[in-house]
Protein backbone atom coordinates (compact mmCIF):
# COMPACT_ATOMS: atom_id res chain seq x y z
CA UNK A 1 0.00 0.00 0.00
CA UNK A 2 2.53 2.24 0.89
CA UNK A 3 3.90 2.13 -2.63
CA UNK A 4 0.73 2.03 -4.04
CA UNK A 5 0.12 6.10 -3.29
CA UNK A 6 3.35 6.69 -5.31
CA UNK A 7 2.92 4.43 -8.36
CA UNK A 8 -0.77 3.40 -8.94
CA UNK A 9 -1.92 6.42 -10.43
CA UNK A 10 1.16 7.39 -12.47
CA UNK A 11 1.46 4.09 -13.86
CA UNK A 12 -2.47 4.20 -14.91
CA UNK A 13 -2.03 7.79 -16.36
CA UNK A 14 1.29 7.02 -18.20
CA UNK A 15 0.32 3.39 -19.53
CA UNK A 16 -3.57 4.79 -21.02
CA UNK A 17 -1.31 7.33 -22.45
CA UNK A 18 1.71 6.16 -24.11
CA UNK A 19 0.17 2.25 -24.10
CA UNK A 20 -3.50 2.35 -25.01
CA UNK A 21 -3.09 -1.20 -26.34
CA UNK A 22 -1.94 -2.15 -23.23
CA UNK A 23 -4.79 -3.19 -20.33
CA UNK A 24 -3.19 -2.86 -16.87
CA UNK A 25 -4.69 -4.57 -13.87
CA UNK A 26 -2.87 -3.08 -10.40
CA UNK A 27 -3.64 -5.42 -6.91
CA UNK A 28 -2.73 -3.43 -3.76
CA UNK A 29 -1.76 -5.79 -0.66
CA UNK A 30 0.74 -6.42 1.81
CA UNK A 31 4.16 -7.92 0.74
CA UNK A 32 2.99 -11.28 1.94
CA UNK A 33 0.10 -11.22 -0.04
CA UNK A 34 1.84 -10.11 -3.10
CA UNK A 35 4.54 -12.82 -3.20
CA UNK A 36 1.59 -15.71 -3.16
CA UNK A 37 -0.25 -13.85 -5.97
CA UNK A 38 2.93 -13.52 -8.02
CA UNK A 39 3.03 -17.35 -6.90
CA UNK A 40 0.01 -18.64 -7.76
CA UNK A 41 0.64 -16.48 -11.12
CA UNK A 42 -2.18 -14.11 -10.50
CA UNK A 43 0.38 -11.06 -11.42
CA UNK A 44 2.96 -10.82 -13.87
CA UNK A 45 5.50 -9.26 -11.41
CA UNK A 46 5.05 -7.25 -8.30
CA UNK A 47 6.48 -4.71 -6.00
CA UNK A 48 7.63 -6.11 -2.22
CA UNK A 49 9.98 -5.26 0.50
CA UNK A 50 12.40 -7.97 2.45
CA UNK A 51 11.82 -10.73 0.13
CA UNK A 52 13.61 -14.38 1.76
CA UNK A 53 16.03 -15.93 -0.57
CA UNK A 54 14.48 -18.10 -2.46
CA UNK A 55 15.38 -20.01 -6.48
CA UNK A 56 11.74 -19.53 -7.09
CA UNK A 57 12.27 -15.28 -8.05
CA UNK A 58 13.90 -12.94 -9.26
CA UNK A 59 14.72 -9.78 -7.04
CA UNK A 60 16.16 -6.45 -8.56
CA UNK A 61 16.47 -3.44 -5.68
CA UNK A 62 13.83 -0.69 -6.92
CA UNK A 63 14.01 1.54 -4.12
CA UNK A 64 15.54 2.43 -0.33
CA UNK A 65 13.62 4.39 1.65
CA UNK A 66 14.11 5.31 5.34
CA UNK A 67 11.44 4.57 8.04
CA UNK A 68 9.97 7.10 10.36
CA UNK A 69 8.15 6.60 13.41
CA UNK A 70 5.08 8.17 12.87
CA UNK A 71 3.19 10.36 15.62
CA UNK A 72 0.04 11.88 16.00
CA UNK A 73 1.44 15.55 16.34
CA UNK A 74 -0.37 15.96 19.95
CA UNK A 75 1.27 12.90 20.86
CA UNK A 76 5.20 14.25 21.02
CA UNK A 77 6.00 16.16 23.36
CA UNK A 78 9.34 17.42 21.20
CA UNK A 79 9.62 20.36 18.49
CA UNK A 80 8.07 19.36 15.50
CA UNK A 81 9.43 21.03 12.28
CA UNK A 82 7.11 23.00 9.63
CA UNK A 83 7.41 20.05 7.16
CA UNK A 84 6.13 17.34 9.26
CA UNK A 85 9.44 16.13 10.72
CA UNK A 86 10.64 16.31 14.21
CA UNK A 87 13.03 18.54 15.07
CA UNK A 88 15.15 16.14 17.34
CA UNK A 89 15.31 12.25 16.36
CA UNK A 90 14.73 9.00 18.33
CA UNK A 91 17.49 6.62 19.71
CA UNK A 92 16.98 3.50 17.84
CA UNK A 93 16.89 2.17 21.74
CA UNK A 94 13.99 4.25 22.76
CA UNK A 95 11.77 2.56 20.48
CA UNK A 96 11.15 -0.50 22.72
CA UNK A 97 9.31 2.28 25.06
CA UNK A 98 6.36 3.45 23.37
CA UNK A 99 3.15 1.38 22.02
CA UNK A 100 3.23 -0.05 18.39
CA UNK A 101 0.74 -0.89 15.70
CA UNK A 102 2.24 -2.52 13.06
CA UNK A 103 1.47 -4.81 10.43
CA UNK A 104 1.55 -8.88 11.30
CA UNK A 105 4.81 -11.25 11.26
CA UNK A 106 3.82 -12.72 7.34
CA UNK A 107 4.40 -9.46 5.81
CA UNK A 108 7.87 -8.05 4.79
CA UNK A 109 7.49 -4.54 6.87
CA UNK A 110 7.30 -6.31 10.12
CA UNK A 111 9.69 -8.93 9.37
CA UNK A 112 12.05 -6.05 8.32
CA UNK A 113 11.16 -4.29 11.64
CA UNK A 114 11.88 -7.18 13.79
CA UNK A 115 15.00 -7.82 12.43
CA UNK A 116 16.32 -4.23 12.76
CA UNK A 117 15.09 -4.69 16.66
CA UNK A 118 16.83 -7.97 17.30
CA UNK A 119 20.06 -6.39 15.34
CA UNK A 120 19.92 -4.16 18.22
CA UNK A 121 18.87 -5.66 21.09
CA UNK A 122 15.18 -4.71 21.98
CA UNK A 123 11.83 -6.31 21.67
CA UNK A 124 9.13 -4.03 20.06
CA UNK A 125 6.47 -3.10 22.09
CA UNK A 126 3.09 -3.88 19.66
CA UNK A 127 -0.14 -3.36 20.64
CA UNK A 128 -1.96 -4.09 18.15
CA UNK A 129 -1.25 -5.64 14.62
CA UNK A 130 -3.51 -4.64 11.46
CA UNK A 131 -2.78 -5.84 8.15
CA UNK A 132 -4.08 -2.38 6.82
CA UNK A 133 -2.28 0.84 6.08
CA UNK A 134 -5.42 2.57 6.45
CA UNK A 135 -6.46 1.42 9.93
CA UNK A 136 -2.93 1.71 10.62
CA UNK A 137 -2.76 5.65 10.03
CA UNK A 138 -6.07 5.99 11.59
CA UNK A 139 -5.31 4.76 14.60
CA UNK A 140 -1.74 6.41 15.49
CA UNK A 141 -3.45 9.44 14.04
CA UNK A 142 -5.94 9.14 16.96
CA UNK A 143 -2.91 9.41 19.73
CA UNK A 144 -3.44 5.43 20.26
CA UNK A 145 0.04 3.95 18.99
CA UNK A 146 3.01 5.14 17.48
CA UNK A 147 3.85 3.01 13.85
CA UNK A 148 7.18 2.77 11.92
CA UNK A 149 6.21 3.62 8.43
CA UNK A 150 8.56 5.23 4.84
CA UNK A 151 7.65 8.87 4.41
CA UNK A 152 5.72 8.39 0.79
CA UNK A 153 3.30 5.96 2.94
CA UNK A 154 1.70 8.96 4.92
CA UNK A 155 2.87 11.95 2.96
CA UNK A 156 -0.44 13.46 2.36
CA UNK A 157 -1.27 13.34 5.90
CA UNK A 158 2.09 14.80 6.80
CA UNK A 159 1.51 17.31 4.65
CA UNK A 160 -1.65 18.04 5.73
CA UNK A 161 -0.47 18.19 9.84
CA UNK A 162 -2.47 15.27 11.22
CA UNK A 163 0.38 12.71 11.41
CA UNK A 164 4.32 14.08 12.11
CA UNK A 165 7.85 12.12 11.64
CA UNK A 166 10.53 11.58 13.92
CA UNK A 167 14.00 10.26 12.61
CA UNK A 168 15.35 7.27 13.62
CA UNK A 169 18.80 7.57 14.99
CA UNK A 170 21.39 5.07 15.99
CA UNK A 171 21.20 3.46 13.49
CA UNK A 172 18.39 4.20 11.06
CA UNK A 173 16.05 1.89 9.87
CA UNK A 174 15.80 1.34 5.73
CA UNK A 175 13.91 -0.67 3.66
CA UNK A 176 14.19 -2.00 0.43
CA UNK A 177 11.97 -2.46 -2.34
CA UNK A 178 12.38 -4.93 -4.94
CA UNK A 179 10.50 -5.89 -8.38
CA UNK A 180 9.98 -9.25 -7.92
CA UNK A 181 9.02 -12.28 -10.71
CA UNK A 182 8.38 -15.64 -10.37
CA UNK A 183 11.34 -17.09 -12.72
CA UNK A 184 9.49 -20.47 -14.43
CA UNK A 185 6.49 -17.67 -15.40
CA UNK A 186 6.68 -16.01 -19.33
CA UNK A 187 7.59 -12.50 -19.58
CA UNK A 188 5.37 -10.76 -22.09
CA UNK A 189 6.58 -7.87 -23.89
CA UNK A 190 4.22 -5.47 -22.36
CA UNK A 191 4.43 -6.56 -18.31
CA UNK A 192 8.11 -5.87 -19.28
CA UNK A 193 7.47 -2.22 -20.59
CA UNK A 194 5.15 -1.52 -17.69
CA UNK A 195 8.17 -2.36 -15.17
CA UNK A 196 10.33 0.03 -17.07
CA UNK A 197 7.99 2.23 -16.43
CA UNK A 198 7.68 1.72 -12.83
CA UNK A 199 11.17 2.32 -12.39
CA UNK A 200 11.18 5.40 -14.04
CA UNK A 201 8.28 6.66 -11.84
CA UNK A 202 10.26 5.89 -8.53
CA UNK A 203 13.38 7.48 -9.82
Amino acid sequence: PSLSILLSVPLLETIHSELPQVRLHIAEAMSGDIIDWITSDRLDFGCAYEISDSNAFSCEPMLTEEIFLVTAPDNWEYPIGPDGIALDPISASHLQELPLVLTSGAHGARKMQEKFARSIGIDLNVVAEIDSLPHIVEMVSRASAYTLLAHGAVINQVAAGSLALVRIAEPTMRRTAYVVRKRTRAVSRASLVVESYVKAIVR
